[in-house]
């Protein structure tokens, strides 16, 4: 992913590190949603953003498999560009869903 995202998602009250940001992969011809909240991810599903997400993953970390499965904390979704319809649809997605987040453009370095 590049390295600054072009949107950043927060929560509306509390502040607080980013929920997550819109990266823009022009040579992937895609938008990428990164999320690190885990709220986030059933607000869009269930504004219909998103489709739900497939079954959490079988870990399978150092020491082998464990046969446990548990959900992915950092979920990458993505999307048809344009990167400004996609911020618009989330911008009208969270509003819908009674403000609890904001997508705000990234401060570019």
């Amino acid at each position: 992913m590049p390295e600054l995202p072009r949107y950043t998602i927060r929560r509306a009250k509390g502040g607080g590190p980013p929920a997550g940001a819109l990266y823009d992969l022009p040579l992937h011809g895609q938008v990428a949603l990164h999320a690190d909240d885990p709220e986030l991810m059933p607000l869009l599903v269930s504004g219909g953003m998103i489709v739900p997400r497939r079954p959490p993953f079988l870990d399978a970390a150092d020491a082998g498999v464990h046969g446990a499965y548990r959900p992915r904390p950092q979920p990458n979704v993505f999307f048809a560009p344009p990167i400004e319809d996609v911020a618009t649809a989330l911008a009208r997605a969270f509003a819908d869903a009674g403000g609890a987040y904001a997508i705000e453009p990234a401060a570019r370095a």
